[in-house]
Order: structure tokens, then sequence, then C-alpha cells
């Protein structure tokens, strides 16, 4: 894990606002989530999990917190069925690459969401979606890291209350919980929609 301090955000925001975060911890591995936590306690300090950077404004020149930047990476198909593949996606990869990776491999589901700022694990969060597709059309669980009992659990469809840009993660689940990747089950033979102008 990276540790910085007074470490400038302007490169980590896509607003382009300068905001110094007063320890800035760089997570590429997830066991080094436990480590991180262990920093804030030790250091008294609140926390902010940042992802992509694309749906954040900073307010302050000067944050008193521990920017938890996950940056974890890696994207592994799991299942392999005639007609479906379940791919196994980290928390820290870009959507749009993990976009690509399906579009290569001649997957559907989610190509239309191409484009889309973000990590993968901020997706489920609002339920992100666009051109007739979203997130919950081939979401399968999530592992989730509960902060009250330090314990990965995997959440299901159907725990996820998924509904329009809205899931659990950003109610109930909002502040208790850090999504550390995702499963998809892609389709190997879709029927591509170009029902949408921004698609043809």
């Amino acid at each position: 894990m990276n540790i910085k301090k007074n470490r400038s955000l302007l490169d980590y925001n896509t607003f382009g606002v300068e905001s110094v975060a007063a320890h800035y911890l760089k997570i590429t591995e997830e066991d080094e989530i436990q480590e991180a936590l262990r920093y804030v306690e030790k250091n008294r300090v609140g926390f902010l999990v940042l992802g992509g950077g694309s749906n954040i404004l900073f307010t302050s020149p000067k944050l008193n917190k521990a920017i938890l930047h996950i940056q974890t990476k890696g994207i592994e198909i799991t299942e392999d069925k005639p007609e479906t593949m379940t791919i196994d996606c980290a928390a820290g990869e870009n959507w749009d690459d993990l976009v690509a990776f399906s579009v290569e491999h001649g997957l559907g589901g989610i190509e239309n969401m191409s484009m889309i700022p973000g990590t993968v694990g901020a997706a489920p969060i609002q339920n992100i979606g666009a051109y007739g597709q979203e997130l919950k059309d081939t979401f399968e669980s999530a592992r989730v890291f509960f902060l009250d009992d330090k314990k990965i659990k995997e959440i299901g469809y159907e725990d996820c209350r998924f509904g329009y840009r809205d899931s659990i993660f950003k109610n109930g689940l909002k502040g208790k919980a850090l999504i550390l990747g995702v499963r998809l089950k892609l389709k190997k033979h879709p029927k591509l929609n170009f029902n949408y102008k921004g698609v043809r």
C-alpha cells in the first residue's frame, strides 16, 4: 500500500478541482483494505473512498481525511457455458476497459454502456445504465467488505435492491461497506440493441 501525506487530488477527480488530502492511501490489493483501516484508526481520521473520481466534487481546498483510492485490478473469466460467460472483475478496474474486454471476447450485455466514466466498483452503487442497458441486467453478485465486522461477504442480485440509478449500496449500506469486486454474466450470442441513435 502506498501512503502519502498532503497529496494533491487534482489529477484524481474529473472536475479538475484542486484539493489536498491529509492522508492518501493507494490500494492495489484487496488485503490492503484491512491495513488501510488500521491506519485510519491509528491516526484517528475519517476516510473517503475514491474510485475514478467522476462522481465527486471536492468543495474544500484541504481535506483532513484519509483518501482510500481503490485501484485494484483484474478481469477473470470464471465460468464458460455454451450461451453465457461469467466474468469476475476487481473494483478498481476502469468500467470502459471492462466493456472493451467484453466486446473483444464477443460478449453482450454491457456494450451500450461504453464510455461511462468511473470504476467497476462504483457501477452497482447507482446501477449505471445507457441506451437500454443497465448494470442489473447482467449482474450476478458483488464481493463486499463490511466495515462493522471487517468480513468479506457475497451479495447477490436480490439483496442489492436495484432501481433506477439506485441500489442498497446507495442507501442501506452507504458508509457501511466497500465493494471489492463484481461478477457479471454476459451473453455469447447477444441480440444487439440499435434502437438508440447514439449506438447506430
